[in-house]
């Protein structure tokens, strides 16, 4: 009777064990977003700053990072910036809007300059702009990175800086749907 036990124990202590490691291992799951057979340097055309990134996780200062699906993005086509992302974090500036706490670009005009980093394997994007419910000017540092991961920091002279990670993917299209009479 006691092996009998013992081995029951052991058959139990064994197979938690097993459920905790395979819960463990798919904690590091990457899913990755778009086309998979798309290779980054198909994505991102640095010499025309022609790339977009799809954010996926904000890293606020001083607070916790945060998971995001919610559609977040910025995009460089040549000289023209837009972006959405969300801000997270201790602010010196009263916003009369409710928006202008997000940090938002529609067709703004740039002067990004960009560099390849040979040890980081990826490049470096940098560049200024005013957010488009103030007066507000951003100094951002964009990294793409060879594997398809990008990392976007955004500093001001008026609110804690902020980071956001991210996948380069394909821009969305739009299509027109068209209906017959």
């Amino acid at each position: 009777m006691k092996t009998l036990t013992r081995i029951f124990s052991t058959v139990t202590v064994v197979a938690v064990l097993g459920i905790f490691l395979v819960s463990l291992s798919s904690c590091g799951t990457v899913v990755q977003s778009g086309n998979s057979n798309v290779t980054v340097t198909q994505k991102v055309n640095v010499k025309t700053n022609d790339f977009y990134v799809e954010v996926d996780r904000i890293i606020p200062l001083g607070f916790p990072q945060k998971e995001t699906l919610d559609g977040y993005y910025l995009s460089v086509k040549g000289d023209t910036l837009n972006c959405m992302l969300p801000y997270i974090g201790k602010a010196n500036l009263s916003f009369a809007d409710e928006n202008a706490i997000s940090i938002e670009a529609d067709d703004y005009k740039i002067s990004p300059k960009s560099s390849y980093n040979e040890k980081k394997k990826g490049y470096q994007v940098d560049f200024s702009f005013t957010n488009r419910y103030c007066a507000e000017t951003f100094d951002v540092t964009v990294e793409l990175y060879d594997s398809g991961y990008a990392y976007i920091r955004v500093t001001s002279a008026y609110r804690d800086m902020i980071q956001y990670h991210g996948q380069v993917t394909n821009r969305p299209t739009i299509k027109k749907i068209i209906k017959k009479k």
